[in-house]
């Protein structure tokens, strides 16, 4: 039977939708119900239809993504530019005291592993992308009890255990997949801690011990591939780290690098642990030392290959850091003066060093001291000759000028004062920083490319800025901090405000009236190419900022023999005043490659202001 359409229908849907269409005829409702069979037909076949094409659809989509990631440039890189990109992956921020990425599911070898079978063959196959092991492990539970809610160590505690069973075998992983690369090691362990009731007063357990040991003596045993070591360790007693006690320089034939800051609860000085003579520290590739803690107060108990090392960092962790943002320091250990000069005597070929020395040795009279000459200690300590010293930073405090004239430093070209505790020192003691600060200066400007101190050496006196930057030829990069001076009075904060804005404006080159450079004037600190300031009150202002910037980027600083600035970084103490990089703009000033980074401090709300006391 031919299909019947609506249009060969005697009446239309709309028609018999209306109330005034009288009722179908047999004949009609016939002809309706074969349509609509044949409508229904038409529409079961027309999705049959789009569903084939559908399947169809969905494999061509499969064929094209396949021919897609067969055709992908990234399946055209080797595996061993793609082992290279993978490591690019493990680089951080190695300034200072970084962490390692943790040996978990976000570690970037194991993210790169987790993407499809061939990068996971290119991560497995990379050795050096495991090679970087670091093995911290949380304090025993019971060591920091919840005391009000005594029922959840017990939670902790089979927490604890898991935990380390898991850290005992990706460390076992790491090792395995890391082949025959040397290897950067991180130990970060603890069963004791400061005071006598750690444990309640008692021994720590046995298994805790046992699980402590096994940790240590799994990383002692590939001690031979050992490139660098980051050991912080908190021993209940020596029996624990047994393994690393027994290490001998011949053990670590690959070690470079050593970070050691270690305690032992044995007496109520909680001692470092000392390797003994011949320990791993006197190997003949060690290179680079920090030492947070020495035992007996001395570097001369430690048994190390002292004439092999390049960097020294004795007894300082932290500093640094960009301009707002300093890393704290915390000085674990100060030498005398001349404690200080023989520890350098001993290492020819520093090429850094990095410490905190003291006004006096032994606690007797300084001058006493450095007068003596019965003693040939002191006398080996009075000229000291460093050929390849290139960085020398100080923490805390400067020593004396005698000993910066003790020091013959050709190469040295960076020198830093991280003196963060100047603002709470004694005044008689403050006073007699500037001295030695321009007796740096006055031995080393000349050759000095970076300089590092605190604005509070000079606040006093402004001929004494004048003397510092006229010494300072061929620096490159100056990097000032900021103090207040305790108790803060309305003096002493103008005092700092003078100092940072007279500073500034010494170092700005002068115009003339056409707003072009003077070309007869001799500029400041000429070189001068990176700039850094942390003001923590009132100081320079955002206008002489700009000046400061546009001076030394105008078109005929070459004439003046000005170095373009490049890089510019300052944490103001009080709030914004104006845009600097607006204003700069708006003098016409070339801003294409000046990295420029300006911060205040966050305003504080009337709330904070009427709970604190001291506002």
């Amino acid at each position: 039977m031919a299909s019947a359409t609506l249009g060969s229908l005697p009446q239309t849907t709309m028609e018999l939708s209306s109330t005034s269409v009288p009722g179908l005829t047999d004949a009609e409702v016939s002809k309706f119900r074969a349509a609509r069979h044949d409508a229904q037909v038409a529409i079961y076949s027309i999705d049959e239809e789009v569903a084939k094409l559908g399947i169809r659809r969905r494999n061509h989509e499969h064929t094209l993504r396949q021919c897609d990631e067969a055709l992908a440039p990234v399946k055209k890189i080797p595996y061993d530019v793609l082992s290279s990109i993978f490591l690019l992956s493990l680089r951080r921020d190695t300034y200072g005291d970084d962490e390692p990425h943790p040996m978990a599911s976000s570690h970037p070898a194991v993210v790169a592993s987790h993407v499809c079978s061939d990068w996971r063959k290119a991560s497995l196959s990379t050795g050096q992308l495991w090679s970087e092991i670091p093995v911290i492990h949380p304090p025993h539970p019971r060591m920091t009890p919840t005391r009000d809610r005594p029922h959840l160590v017990d939670d902790a505690e089979v927490r604890w255990e898991a935990h380390t069973t898991q850290l005992f075998e990706t460390t076992q992983t790491w090792i395995s997949r890391s082949g025959g690369y040397p290897l950067s090691i991180t130990l970060d362990l603890t069963t004791s801690s400061w005071g006598d009731d750690t444990w309640g007063g008692e021994e720590p357990p046995r298994d805790v011990i046992s699980k402590f040991k096994g940790l240590v003596d799994i990383v002692c045993s590939v001690a031979s591939r050992w490139e660098s070591v980051d050991i912080s360790i908190f021993a209940n007693s020596t029996t624990e780290v047994e393994g690393l006690l027994s290490l001998k320089g011949e053990d670590v034939p690959l070690l470079r690098t050593v970070k050691l800051l270690t305690h032992v609860n044995e007496s109520p000085s909680y001692p470092p642990i000392n390797p003994p003579p011949g320990g791993f520290l006197t190997g003949d590739t060690l290179r680079n030392l920090t030492v947070l803690r020495l035992p007996n107060g001395s570097w001369q108990s430690l048994s190390v290959n002292w004439a092999g090392l390049q960097t020294l960092r004795l007894g300082v962790k932290g500093g640094g850091g960009d301009a707002g943002k300093p890393r704290p320091i915390s000085v674990y250990e100060m030498l005398g003066p001349l404690e200080a000069l023989n520890l350098l005597s001993n290492c020819p070929n520093l090429t850094r060093c990095d410490f905190a020395v003291r006004e006096f040795d032994d606690d007797r009279d300084v001058v006493q001291d450095w007068n003596s000459t019965t003693d040939p200690q002191n006398d080996l300590g009075k000229s000291v000759t460093l050929p390849h010293l290139q960085t020398l930073k100080f923490s805390r405090t400067e020593p004396l000028k005698e000993f910066f004239e003790s020091i013959d430093a050709p190469a040295l070209r960076n020198l830093g004062f991280q003196s963060s505790f100047i603002s709470n020192m004694h005044p008689p003691l403050r006073s007699r920083l500037p001295q030695r600060f321009m007796t740096s200066v006055e031995r080393f400007g000349a050759q000095l490319t970076d300089l590092r101190f605190t604005l509070l050496y000079l606040v006093h006196d402004t001929s004494a800025i004048i003397r510092c930057f006229d010494n300072l030829p061929n620096l490159v990069n100056l990097h000032l901090e900021n103090a207040v001076q305790r108790p803060a009075t309305a003096e002493s904060l103008g005092q700092v405000e003078h100092a940072a804005k007279f500073l500034l404006r010494y170092l700005t080159p002068t115009v003339n009236e056409e707003g072009d450079l003077n070309l007869t004037d001799t500029a400041v600190c000429p070189n001068l190419k990176h700039f850094a300031c942390t003001l923590v009150t009132k100081g320079f202002t955002e206008a002489q900022l700009v000046d400061f910037i546009a001076s030394r980027r105008r078109d005929q600083r070459e004439e003046c023999r000005i170095s373009r600035i490049d890089e510019v970084r300052v944490a103001f103490g009080v709030l914004s005043q104006m845009g600097v990089w607006g204003r700069l703009e708006e003098a016409g000033v070339g801003l294409g490659d000046l990295t420029l980074r300006v911060t205040y401090p966050a305003p504080l709300s009337l709330k904070v202001m009427r709970e604190d006391p001291s506002y």
